[in-house]
């Protein structure tokens, strides 16, 4: 009996102990499993892989180009779950490529073949695979705002702004590679560095600032004063010097654009080098043909500004400059000429307002006079109104009169034929009843005579109806009955005392 009890104990024991153990390994192997194979991405993070066993790559090469050999494997995986074991596999996790708006990223290869001589971008750009064929260096092509899970090994990103061209403006292009332009060609053809003849009209580009650069050029109307210090002195043509100050408006020609950014520079360098300098020589060119004191009066003042709009448009539209106005503001003779004329015109104000005062009294007397005939013209005019409007308001009123009347009239009339109506009808009711009871009082005459006539004499109908009316049988059947009651006063015995 014991030794049974022993061994039952010792393999319920055995039986303990051996489902300890395999639930021990499970749990170690899932936990190894675990620990060895998964591997979590967080969001905008990617996993580079690298194989540690396989066949060896290429020799320079920093990534492998198919997952059979060993080391950075090109392809990445993206965020969540994966299942690779840190064994066979080395893991790194890395930040997502983010392009934020009004950003690109410019790739720069890191694997691959070296570049050629004279050769500045590197093969075209394909993300989902590598190729043996791919070259080092810099990619033409450029990421536009966005993520991108790009093997962090195999490119280089580098962010830099777009390209904004805003309004009123052009965008000049200058292309940074291709081969050297020669002769005197200020601008470049295909293929060639330097500026294009072509530009880009306002809005926001994506261009890769290794390749091209877009320089944004004001085409809108810009102002140069000639004031002050900067004012236009030139010698008259008896030798005087005049001073001259002027407003001169100009822009540049939107298809030429490049051209005078090739040939001439900035605003600024086209004021100094063409607005100014042109100005300055063609007024002493048209100023020297006049004396000064035509300068005193303002046609002279018209004529040199027309002449002076017309070659600085002339000269400066061969560079490709465009001149919207001319204005000259103001022509100081010298202070000679200046006291003459200073004294004439006092005298000729003093003229002037005389004869302004002149003019100012007969055109007063005019105006009382027009006043005056306006007057009685407005007095006739009310008068005639009033006269209308009175006519209007008596023949208004005849002709309301008469509608009134015509109007009481016919309704008269069509009381009296209502009247006429409604009589005929009451004679005609009245008469009708009148016919519907007399048939109706002779049918009954004539109902009764022939029920008389069936009894034989009036005598045995009245019997008859007697009778009819009193019912003998319930009188006398009856002590309910009036004339049972009548006969109890009399002290006849009645049902309740016992006579039949």
């Amino acid at each position: 009996m014991n030794e049974t009890n022993f061994n039952t104990v010792s393999i319920g024991q055995v039986k303990k102990v051996v489902i300890f153990f395999t639930i021990a390994i499970g749990a170690s192997f899932l936990l190894w499993l675990i620990l060895g194979f998964r591997i979590n991405v967080p969001q905008n993070k990617i996993l580079v892989l690298t194989k540690l066993f396989g066949t060896s790559p290429k020799q320079g090469s920093i990534v492998s180009l198919n997952s059979s050999q060993k080391g950075i494997q090109y392809d990445v995986k993206s965020e969540g779950w994966h299942w690779y074991s840190s064994f066979i596999w080395k893991r790194e996790i890395y930040p997502a490529t983010i392009i934020e708006a009004k950003e690109l990223g410019v790739l720069i290869r890191q694997y691959g073949e070296p570049l050629e001589n004279g050769k500045v971008l590197a093969s075209p750009l394909d993300l989902n695979v590598a190729k043996e064929t791919d070259t080092r260096g810099i990619v033409a092509e450029v990421l536009k705002p966005g993520k991108y899970n790009i093997n962090p090994y195999a490119y280089k990103i580098v962010k830099f702004p777009v390209s904004e061209v805003p309004a009123g403006h052009v965008g000049i292009i200058i292309d940074k590679t291709g081969n050297d332009h020669s002769g005197f060609n200020y601008l470049a053809s295909i293929g060639q560095k330097g500026i294009r003849k072509e530009t880009k009209s306002p809005g926001t580009y994506y261009i890769n600032p290794f390749v091209n650069k877009v320089i944004p050029y004001n085409i809108r109307v810009q102002k140069t004063d000639f004031d002050g210090y900067k004012a236009i002195s030139f010698m008259s043509y008896d030798s005087y010097e005049i001073k001259l100050t002027a407003t001169v408006e100009w822009r540049v020609d939107k298809s030429r654009a490049s051209e005078v950014y090739a040939r001439i520079g900035s605003l600024k360098d086209i004021e100094n080098k063409i607005i100014i300098p042109f100005a300055r020589s063609y007024c002493r060119i048209i100023g020297a043909k006049s004396l000064a004191r035509e300068y005193i009066s303002g046609d002279a003042r018209q004529s040199i500004q027309v002449k002076f709009k017309e070659m600085l448009k002339e000269k400066s539209g061969e560079h490709g400059i465009l001149i919207s106005s001319v204005l000259i503001k103001k022509i100081v003779p010298p202070l000679v000429l200046r006291e003459v004329i200073n004294k004439r015109g006092l005298e000729k104000e003093t003229r002037e307002k005389l004869l302004k005062d002149i003019e100012k009294v007969k055109s007063d007397a005019q105006v009382a006079k027009r006043r005056e005939e306006i007057k009685k013209s407005q007095a006739r005019v009310e008068e005639i109104i009033l006269k209308r409007n009175l006519l209007t308001k008596v023949k208004g009123d005849r002709t309301i009169a008469l509608k009134r009347s015509n109007k009481n009239l016919a309704i008269a009339r069509v009381d009296i034929k209502t009247a006429a109506v409604e009589k005929q009808t009451i004679i005609a009711k009245g008469e009708a009843d009148l016919i519907s009871e007399f048939n109706k009082k002779r049918a009954e005459a004539e109902a009764l005579r022939m029920e008389i006539s069936s009894f034989g004499s009036g005598k045995e109908f009245a019997k008859f109806k007697f009778n009819k009316k009193i019912d003998i049988q319930k009188v006398f059947t009856n002590d309910d009955s009036p004339i049972a009651m009548m006969l109890n006063q009399f002290g006849m015995p009645s049902k309740e005392n016992g006579v039949k």
